[in-house]
Protein backbone atom coordinates (compact mmCIF):
# COMPACT_ATOMS: atom_id res chain seq x y z
CA UNK A 1 0.00 0.00 0.00
CA UNK A 2 1.40 3.31 -1.10
CA UNK A 3 5.14 2.89 -1.65
CA UNK A 4 4.96 6.34 -3.32
CA UNK A 5 3.46 7.97 -0.21
CA UNK A 6 5.46 9.13 2.78
CA UNK A 7 5.48 6.97 5.88
CA UNK A 8 4.65 8.75 9.12
CA UNK A 9 4.07 7.67 12.69
CA UNK A 10 0.61 7.87 14.23
CA UNK A 11 2.06 10.38 16.68
CA UNK A 12 2.85 12.74 13.76
CA UNK A 13 -0.86 12.95 12.95
CA UNK A 14 -2.21 14.02 16.33
CA UNK A 15 -4.11 17.17 17.20
CA UNK A 16 -3.73 16.47 20.94
CA UNK A 17 -1.82 14.01 23.09
CA UNK A 18 -3.21 10.46 23.36
CA UNK A 19 -5.48 10.01 26.38
CA UNK A 20 -6.30 6.97 28.49
CA UNK A 21 -9.96 6.44 29.32
CA UNK A 22 -12.01 6.46 32.49
CA UNK A 23 -11.40 4.14 35.41
CA UNK A 24 -15.11 4.01 36.31
CA UNK A 25 -16.78 0.65 36.74
CA UNK A 26 -19.79 -0.39 34.70
CA UNK A 27 -23.37 -0.09 35.93
CA UNK A 28 -26.66 -0.93 34.21
CA UNK A 29 -27.42 1.44 31.32
CA UNK A 30 -28.99 4.65 32.64
CA UNK A 31 -30.33 5.82 29.27
CA UNK A 32 -28.03 8.86 29.39
CA UNK A 33 -24.34 7.91 29.04
CA UNK A 34 -23.06 4.80 27.30
CA UNK A 35 -19.78 3.34 28.56
CA UNK A 36 -17.62 2.11 25.66
CA UNK A 37 -15.28 -0.70 26.71
CA UNK A 38 -12.95 -2.99 24.77
CA UNK A 39 -15.63 -5.71 24.87
CA UNK A 40 -18.00 -3.33 23.04
CA UNK A 41 -15.73 -3.23 19.98
CA UNK A 42 -15.81 -6.01 17.43
CA UNK A 43 -12.78 -7.22 15.49
CA UNK A 44 -13.76 -5.08 12.46
CA UNK A 45 -13.82 -1.83 14.43
CA UNK A 46 -17.56 -1.52 14.90
CA UNK A 47 -19.44 -0.74 18.10
CA UNK A 48 -21.59 -3.65 19.27
CA UNK A 49 -25.15 -2.97 20.34
CA UNK A 50 -25.63 -5.66 22.94
CA UNK A 51 -24.93 -5.45 26.68
CA UNK A 52 -24.93 -1.63 26.74
CA UNK A 53 -23.82 -0.25 30.12
CA UNK A 54 -23.14 3.12 31.75
CA UNK A 55 -20.13 4.30 33.78
CA UNK A 56 -20.43 4.45 37.57
CA UNK A 57 -18.84 7.93 37.41
CA UNK A 58 -19.67 10.31 34.56
CA UNK A 59 -16.50 12.10 33.44
CA UNK A 60 -17.00 14.61 30.64
CA UNK A 61 -13.28 14.70 29.83
CA UNK A 62 -13.72 11.09 28.64
CA UNK A 63 -16.73 11.79 26.40
CA UNK A 64 -16.18 10.79 22.79
CA UNK A 65 -16.39 13.23 19.90
CA UNK A 66 -17.05 12.49 16.24
CA UNK A 67 -13.87 11.07 14.69
CA UNK A 68 -12.16 10.07 17.94
CA UNK A 69 -9.99 7.03 17.27
CA UNK A 70 -9.78 4.46 20.07
CA UNK A 71 -7.18 1.70 20.41
CA UNK A 72 -7.43 -1.23 22.82
CA UNK A 73 -4.24 -1.32 24.89
CA UNK A 74 -4.84 -4.70 26.56
CA UNK A 75 -7.01 -7.77 26.13
CA UNK A 76 -7.91 -7.51 22.43
CA UNK A 77 -4.74 -5.45 21.92
CA UNK A 78 -4.76 -3.30 18.81
CA UNK A 79 -8.50 -3.41 18.24
CA UNK A 80 -9.53 0.01 16.91
CA UNK A 81 -12.71 2.05 16.58
CA UNK A 82 -13.64 5.44 15.13
CA UNK A 83 -16.47 7.13 16.98
CA UNK A 84 -19.45 8.30 14.98
CA UNK A 85 -22.10 10.41 16.70
CA UNK A 86 -25.30 8.41 16.91
CA UNK A 87 -27.37 10.61 19.15
CA UNK A 88 -25.99 9.20 22.39
CA UNK A 89 -23.34 10.45 24.80
CA UNK A 90 -20.47 7.98 25.10
CA UNK A 91 -17.64 7.81 27.63
CA UNK A 92 -14.69 5.52 26.93
CA UNK A 93 -13.09 3.16 29.42
CA UNK A 94 -9.57 2.99 30.79
CA UNK A 95 -8.16 0.15 28.73
CA UNK A 96 -8.78 2.23 25.61
CA UNK A 97 -6.56 5.06 24.37
CA UNK A 98 -8.09 8.00 22.51
CA UNK A 99 -6.31 9.64 19.60
CA UNK A 100 -7.59 12.87 18.06
CA UNK A 101 -6.11 13.27 14.61
CA UNK A 102 -5.31 16.56 12.92
CA UNK A 103 -8.00 16.66 10.21
CA UNK A 104 -5.65 18.52 7.86
CA UNK A 105 -3.35 15.48 7.85
CA UNK A 106 -5.38 12.28 8.16
CA UNK A 107 -8.92 10.93 8.14
CA UNK A 108 -9.76 8.75 11.17
CA UNK A 109 -11.61 6.24 8.94
CA UNK A 110 -8.52 5.93 6.73
CA UNK A 111 -6.41 5.05 9.78
CA UNK A 112 -9.14 2.63 10.93
CA UNK A 113 -9.02 0.83 7.57
CA UNK A 114 -5.23 0.51 7.92
CA UNK A 115 -5.77 -1.28 11.27
CA UNK A 116 -7.56 -4.02 9.33
CA UNK A 117 -4.42 -4.78 7.30
CA UNK A 118 -2.06 -7.70 7.77
CA UNK A 119 0.80 -5.21 8.10
CA UNK A 120 -0.86 -3.59 11.12
CA UNK A 121 -1.71 -6.97 12.70
CA UNK A 122 1.93 -8.03 12.31
CA UNK A 123 3.06 -4.77 13.96
CA UNK A 124 0.69 -5.38 16.89
CA UNK A 125 2.04 -8.93 17.30
CA UNK A 126 5.59 -7.57 17.33
CA UNK A 127 4.80 -4.83 19.87
CA UNK A 128 2.65 -6.90 22.17
CA UNK A 129 4.34 -7.58 25.49
CA UNK A 130 4.48 -11.07 26.88
CA UNK A 131 3.10 -11.86 30.30
CA UNK A 132 -0.26 -12.51 31.84
CA UNK A 133 -1.85 -9.55 30.06
CA UNK A 134 -0.25 -8.33 26.86
CA UNK A 135 -0.53 -4.63 26.12
CA UNK A 136 0.64 -1.72 24.00
CA UNK A 137 0.82 1.73 25.59
CA UNK A 138 0.10 5.17 24.09
CA UNK A 139 3.76 5.91 23.34
CA UNK A 140 4.09 2.59 21.49
CA UNK A 141 0.89 3.11 19.48
CA UNK A 142 2.14 6.61 18.60
CA UNK A 143 5.24 5.01 17.04
CA UNK A 144 3.17 2.91 14.57
CA UNK A 145 4.29 3.77 11.02
CA UNK A 146 1.70 4.11 8.28
CA UNK A 147 1.55 5.34 4.68
CA UNK A 148 0.04 8.80 4.33
CA UNK A 149 -1.44 9.71 0.95
CA UNK A 150 -2.94 13.18 0.37
CA UNK A 151 -6.39 13.78 1.94
CA UNK A 152 -8.15 13.51 -1.44
CA UNK A 153 -6.66 10.04 -1.94
CA UNK A 154 -7.55 9.06 1.64
CA UNK A 155 -11.18 10.09 0.94
CA UNK A 156 -11.31 7.91 -2.19
CA UNK A 157 -9.77 4.93 -0.37
CA UNK A 158 -12.22 5.31 2.54
CA UNK A 159 -15.21 5.53 0.18
CA UNK A 160 -14.16 2.40 -1.69
CA UNK A 161 -13.30 0.36 1.42
CA UNK A 162 -16.49 1.47 3.22
CA UNK A 163 -18.43 0.08 0.26
CA UNK A 164 -16.67 -3.27 0.56
CA UNK A 165 -17.25 -3.37 4.34
CA UNK A 166 -20.99 -2.81 3.81
CA UNK A 167 -21.06 -5.80 1.46
CA UNK A 168 -19.13 -7.92 3.99
CA UNK A 169 -21.47 -6.88 6.84
CA UNK A 170 -24.50 -7.74 4.69
CA UNK A 171 -23.04 -11.17 3.92
CA UNK A 172 -22.38 -11.77 7.65
CA UNK A 173 -26.04 -10.95 8.42
CA UNK A 174 -27.24 -13.35 5.72
CA UNK A 175 -25.03 -16.11 7.14
CA UNK A 176 -26.27 -15.43 10.70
Amino acid sequence: LGAEWPTVSLGDLLETRPEYGSGASKIPYDGKVRYVRITDLDADGSLKNEEIVSPSIVEEQHFLKEGDLLFARSGSVGRAYVHEQRGETCQYAGYLIRYRLNSAKALPKFVLHLTRSERYKAWVDTMRKSGTLSNINAREFSSWKLPLPPLEVQEKIVAELDGYWKIIEGAKQVIA
